[in-house]
């Protein structure tokens, strides 16, 4: 009889985080299955130090590419351990409630065949299909930023309280520094075979961002912009970076920079942060009713819905909220202050900025509870 979850996983040289990644997880697997595609820090005898009470194999072959390597790691697993789902994780993301995660694997319909599980990292948190149904054959697709293909198979949103922390450090950021590179050579060779491609473009942007050359990913963001087969993540995400980079980085003339946050909130309303970033430039430049006008439609904004590309950690609860205070007390709108205040409260009760509560008017309870 097949057992409940199997952690299936592509590896090559874990890391110093390796270890507690495995431990973190290994209460909660009845298999395991680790395609090992030529570590040379010794991660193989980790892995079976690790999860040496739980059955499972290392299994050493060489690299081909992302989408063709985690298939080959899902058909060894389902060939030598049995199992209803598949945990797919990096070697960095740390598990946070397994108990949980076996507890609602047991409840999920039958028609569902990925569970999304929520990534976090210092700076951003974001959604991705890490559990597969078994019986769906879920494929990946793509040489490199693979992704599962569906073909129809229906996905959930896993509580939040089941996440997965990427762990992240100096040894880490090296480590993603080289496979950043050599993602870099793979996406430009399929740039040159189809130039086209708008998927492989905007992660060719992505990739140049992350290695520093800004100029070269703003004009590959823009090349996606330009695009009519792109969709509407890959747009509104490209917008945004071009503002991002053109004000943070490229120094160009703030009357610029606004422009393009302001196209970049006009492609998604759902996103704050371009009212943020808007908010906060004017706030610097002492123009503080045009900064309140931003910020208080940022305050009314809701939290997304799961955003492809991450959403910056604590903008909702915290960062809108602690701009939002500093500008209406500027602005002596105490509407706007006692809500931002409530909200940050909410998350961070020792914050600094909860100290401006003293120029909030006071306020008695009567009998009844009504404030006076």
């Amino acid at each position: 009889m097949p057992q409940l979850l199997a952690l299936v996983m592509i590896v090559r040289n874990g890391g110093p985080n390796f270890e507690r990644m495995l431990a973190a997880v290994a209460p909660y697997v009845d298999s395991w299955l680790i395609l090992d595609t030529g570590s040379t820090d010794g991660s193989q005898g980790v892995a079976r130090r690790v999860l040496a009470r739980v059955p499972g194999d290392v299994v050493e072959e060489p690299f081909v590419d992302f989408a063709t390597t985690r298939n080959r790691a899902l058909d060894l697993a389902a060939e030598r351990h049995p199992a209803t789902w598949d945990f797919m994780p990096d070697d960095s993301y740390e598990l946070h409630g397994g108990r949980r995660l076996r507890a609602l694997l047991a409840e999920v319909p039958g028609d569902v065949a990925a569970l999304n599980v929520v990534i976090r990292d210092p700076k951003n948190a974001y959604y991705r299909p890490l559990l597969t149904r078994r019986a769906a054959r879920i494929r990946f697709r793509h040489p490199v930023h693979e992704i599962a293909v569906l073909d129809g198979h229906r996905s959930v949103h896993l509580t939040p309280e089941v996440c997965v922390e990427d762990l992240t450090d100096d040894a880490s950021n090296a480590r993603s520094t080289d496979r950043h590179h050599r993602d870099l050579e793979i996406l430009r060779r399929e740039h040159e075979r189809d130039p086209a491609c708008v998927r492989t473009t905007f992660h060719l942007a992505q990739t140049l961002a992350c290695l520093g050359d800004l100029p070269a990913a703003v004009d590959a963001y823009r090349l996606v912009l330009g695009s009519a087969g792109a969709n509407h993540f890959q747009a509104a995400e490209a917008a945004f970076r071009i503002a991002m980079i053109s004000h943070h980085n490229l120094a160009l003339p703030w009357r610029s920079c606004a422009l393009l946050f302001l196209a970049a909130y006009e492609r998604e309303p759902r996103r704050a942060e371009p009212l943020f970033h808007l908010a906060f430039q004017h706030y610097t430049l002492r123009e503080f009713h045009t900064a309140r006008l931003y910020i208080s439609q940022a305050v009314r904004t809701p939290p997304p819905p799961p955003w492809p590309y991450g959403t910056p950690a604590n903008m909702y609860e915290i960062d809108i909220p602690e701009l939002g205070a500093t500008i209406a007390y500027e602005t002596k709108d105490t509407d706007l202050l006692r809500t931002c205040l409530e909200r940050v409260a909410r998350t961070a009760p020792d914050h600094p900025v909860l100290t401006l509560r003293q120029f909030l008017p006071r306020t008695t309870v009567g009998p009844r509870g009504v404030n006076r």
